[in-house]
């Protein structure tokens, strides 16, 4: 029987406890009749925030609207009095809509050395919404693990659900899961806790169906991946604490979740009819023209279905939008009224939503009398505005028509047709104005290339999501990849080819060669022992050691290697390469376990290969001064991923020792110190970072030495309680004997005490195997715009070098993520081929930074001197153009993300001041 409820909570209000250390603090909203200008609620709503004691941490997920936020902090005062906690140490925030936020920058101003954890979308719209920036915010990635006070938090970042800035938290110690807005409803119910069932309140299924149907039922793949990213987690889930609606214990949770799913794969069904067509006619004359359409089709062996909307209402928009999910495509056809369409079908046309209809097919046809006949115009720009595919021109008829007329719209139904099947129409092409750029209505999947890392993905439009690889996000960072379309090549190359390194080069290359070439053999080597991963993300897992082991870090998973049939060998060493007799001399290491004793000891086989074509990709290392002083204990270089773990391993081993925060040092201030050093003191607690930088300013390659930018960016990090010595240098390291390094002696007289100590003072290319077998080296392996090696001076024709290693003399190249998978894409496609047929055109890649919550993108020549230099300023951001005469050479943008991709071209194609000035904006 179910249960009737009384919505009323009278005042005082208290916290209610969920389990031991979680209780909920949220506000109930007895009144609300409407949610978002749109929504009906008949069971009105809450706005729920959860309480969490974590050892002596106090987390605060969530707030409330800023309305209720009386009742909301009576009932937080409440939970930390129960908690005998003083205040909150932590905030993390699910989603920045002023439901969720509304009232967390009144409680920042009351606890303002808490933390806070969001997506970096969800950064970016708090000091938006609450226009104030906010200290001590952690961006959370994907797959994360953050321990707060001794709970493991695992994050996962699912954007489009609802918002772009959605994550879930999963609190493993607690078996809790906070879902955001996920598997909630529109409910409110006041003891928040349902005694048995939830589906046992009166209203519960009907409320929760249509706030599925409102807020989810739009983004279909969004919540796919949400459900599935979820399935994910493999422990206990007893409660699922949603962010409206009554909580969700264990049988619930699972049932929920399941029916959320069912319904989403309902909409994502395979789509089994072709046309649908739907109209409306005053006097039959819009009718005809639909069944001579409809006929055509037909004839081409296309199913057709019709819906006549004449007389119908929200009943007939609602049987056309539940049949749509079963058709390739729509045709809606009206006569016109007051020059516009009819309201029934444009109730239909209102309907259509770009993520739900992702790929449908669409046209617009009907007949007009005295007007101008604007309703399959208008029509036609609503398809445009949520980015339908539209292949033929709207088919208008005057009135009633003719013989001919009728010929013509069977016709318009052929050429439907040609598009539907994937062909080229010949007629009834759209018209396209001459300022118009076809590629800024995207109706289909595309590649798009993150400008920052040069990473590759597929969409509509330029992907709404943070680049997977670099982190960089906006639309602004993407740019449409200009694919030759080439397809699996006429002549591909059919021997042996072996890559040599597995970072962002070598994986470049092999997913090249396969991607044009399925019949060559492909093996490619790693000195290391994991899966080829991705070294941008090192310096951010120092703070979250998860992120090194989680799904996002690995370029591929280790099945897409067997998929596409490429031969990884991991631990595997080149010796020597033989390039007369095309082979490679193999060290290859792997773990036994030895004797009785049961210990694990390394043992290494020696072997030969042989190749017909190479590619070396053997990146570069860190280069460290002090030979001498690396081999201490506690001093390191990070560039590889057991780097990471032995610098992790250090400063854990260090807390636990002196039982007191770890003092770390950087020797160096280049981008990857500052974003370890953001890392270790923005998102930990447990370290005191110190930065020692011999330049006298910081970044001074990126920035130009431009002492605006400089000190901005030196403000910034000081303000997170960071130590940074400009112009110092180390004049003498002092150790315990046979032990760590533990002070260091700078330049200005001043001793530094030190824990831990890292080098970032740039690489050096890896070059002792090419110039062993007698390939020419300078700073890298010298090489041509094929990317093919020199020895004697001459190009060897089966040899290929890429990434930090190579030495291009005839353009430019840097050692950047995005140079080095560039140029993996050219020496792969050139191996794939019987013959080198791309050349390496280069360009001014650019640089980022992402660290102290700031950000800095710095493209091409910014050094100030003898250039001309345009700055814009404001308390945040910073703008600067430098040109080389009339010439824009270089830019600098840092607090923003918004012009990337226009920067970025404008500097690659050298634009004029006066036509690049614009970028200073206003």
């Amino acid at each position: 029987m179910a249960e009737h409820l009384d919505f009323t909570v009278p005042a005082p209000y208290e916290h209610t406890i969920i389990k031991n250390d979680l209780f909920f603090v949220g506000a109930h909203d007895a009144d609300l009749e409407v949610f978002d200008i749109v929504m009906k609620t008949d069971y009105h709503s809450s706005y729920n925030s959860y309480l969490l004691r974590c050892g002596d941490r106090i987390v605060l997920i969530d707030t409330s609207k800023d309305k209720f936020f009386n009742q909301f902090v009576d009932r937080v005062n409440s939970g930390l009095k129960a908690f005998g906690a003083e205040g909150i140490t932590d905030f993390v925030v699910l989603h920045t809509e002023m439901d969720h936020s509304g009232a967390l920058a009144k409680m920042i101003d009351r606890y303002p050395e808490a933390k806070i954890y969001c997506s970096g979308q969800a950064h970016i719209y708090l000091e938006k919404i609450h226009n104030r920036s906010f200290a001590n915010v952690t961006e959370i990635k994907n797959d994360c693990t953050i321990d707060i006070g001794g709970r493991s938090f695992e994050f996962y970042v699912n954007p489009l659900v609802h918002w772009p800035d959605t994550i879930q938290v999963y609190v493993r110690e607690m078996c809790a899961l906070f879902t955001c807005d996920v598997f909630g409803a529109h409910y409110c119910y006041p003891p928040y806790i349902p005694t048995n069932s939830v589906f046992d309140l009166s209203g519960y299924d009907d409320a929760m169906q249509y706030y599925f149907n409102a807020i989810f039922g739009p983004l279909p793949k969004a919540t796919m991946n949400c459900i599935e990213s979820l399935d994910r987690i493999d422990g206990q889930i007893d409660v699922c604490c949603t962010s409206h609606g009554p909580l969700l214990k264990e049988a619930d949770f699972k049932k929920v979740k399941e029916m959320y799913r069912e319904w989403t794969a309902h909409t994502l069904r395979p789509k089994t009819k072709d046309t649908l067509i739907v109209y409306v006619s005053a006097y039959g004359f819009t009718e005809e023209i639909a069944h001579a359409i409809g006929a055509s089709l037909a004839l081409q062996g296309k199913s057709v279905d019709f819906i006549n909307l004449n007389g119908r209402g929200a009943d007939g928009t609602a049987e056309v939008m539940g049949m749509l999910p079963e058709y390739r495509s729509l045709l809606l056809g009206s006569s016109t009224l007051l020059n516009d369409a009819l309201p029934q079908i444009w109730d239909v046309a209102r309907s259509l939503n770009m993520h739900v209809h992702e790929g449908l097919m669409v046209g617009t046809f009907g007949s007009f009398g005295w007007s101008q006949g604007k309703a399959q115009t208008n029509l036609s720009q609503r398809f445009e505005q949520v980015a339908l595919n539209e292949p033929l021109h709207p088919l208008r008829v005057r009135f009633r028509a003719s013989a001919s007329e009728i010929e013509d719209a069977k016709e318009w139904g052929n050429q439907f047709a040609i598009a539907l099947s994937g062909g080229e129409p010949t007629r009834f092409l759209p018209e396209v104005a001459e300022d118009y750029e076809p590629e800024v209505k995207y109706t289909k999947k595309q590649r798009w290339r993150c400008i920052i890392c040069n990473h590759v993905e597929v969409s509509i439009g330029p992907p709404l999501s943070v680049c997977s690889v670099c982190g960089a996000q906006g639309a602004d960072i993407w740019e449409l990849v200009e694919d030759e379309e080439m397809g699996e090549l006429e002549r591909p190359f059919e021997g042996h080819i072996v890559v040599i390194g597995a970072g962002a080069a070598g994986v470049s290359s092999v997913q090249t060669i396969r991607r044009y070439n399925t019949k060559a053999r492909v093996t490619l080597i790693s000195g290391e022992s994991c899966l080829p991963y991705n070294r941008i993300n090192l310096t951010h897992a120092l703070s979250s050691p998860d992120m090194a082991k989680g799904q996002d870090f690995f370029l591929h998973p280790a099945q897409w290697y067997e998929q596409n049939n490429i031969n990884l060998l991991l631990s595997c060493y080149v010796e020597g390469i033989d390039s007369s007799a095309k082979k490679l001399q193999l060290t290859i290491c792997h773990t036994e376990c030895a004797s009785m004793e049961g210990e694990n000891v390394r043992v290494c086989e020696y072997d030969e290969l042989a190749y017909d074509k190479l590619i070396i990709a053997t990146g570069a290392k860190a280069f460290v001064p002090y030979p001498d002083v690396i081999e201490r204990e506690n001093v390191f270089a990070l560039r590889t991923v057991d780097d990471f773990w032995n610098i992790y391993s250090c400063i854990k081993r260090t807390i636990s020792k002196n039982k007191r925060k770890c003092n770390v040092t950087f020797v160096g201030g280049g981008i990857l110190a500052l974003e370890a050093a953001s890392a270790l003191a923005m998102d930990r607690s447990d370290c005191k970072v110190s930065i020692i930088e011999r330049s006298s300013a910081l970044l001074p390659i990126q920035l130009g030495y431009d002492t605006d930018l400089s000190n901005h960016l030196l403000s910034v990090i000081e303000s997170h309680n960071v130590d940074v010595h400009l112009g110092t240098t180390v004049l003498d390291f002092k150790p315990e004997e046979n032990g760590p390094i533990t002070t260091l002696v700078l330049d200005n007289g001043a001793e530094q005490d030190v824990d831990v100590l890292l080098f970032s003072v740039g690489i050096r290319a890896n070059v002792s195997l090419a110039s062993s077998m007698g390939l020419e080296t300078q700073r890298g392996i010298i090489c041509d715009q094929y990317l093919r090696p020199f020895m004697n001076g001459i190009p060897v024709d089966d040899i290929f070098v890429a990434g930090d290693c190579a030495q291009c003399l005839d353009v430019f190249t840097a050692p950047l993520w995005g140079c080095a998978m560039m140029e993996g894409e050219v020496a792969g496609l050139n191996c794939a081929a019987h013959e080198p047929i791309k050349k390496f055109e280069g360009r001014r890649f650019p640089a980022t930074l992402h660290a102290f919550s700031t950000e800095i993108f710095s493209v091409g020549n910014v050094k100030t001197e003898s250039n001309t230099v345009l700055n814009r300023s404001s308390s945040q951001q910073r703008r600067k153009l430098v040109y080389d005469g009339d010439r824009l050479c270089g830019g600098v943008l840092i607090g923003e993300n918004t012009i990337c991709q226009t920067l970025n071209r404008a500097v690659n194609t050298g634009q004029s001041l006066a036509k690049s000035a614009c970028l200073l904006g206003k």
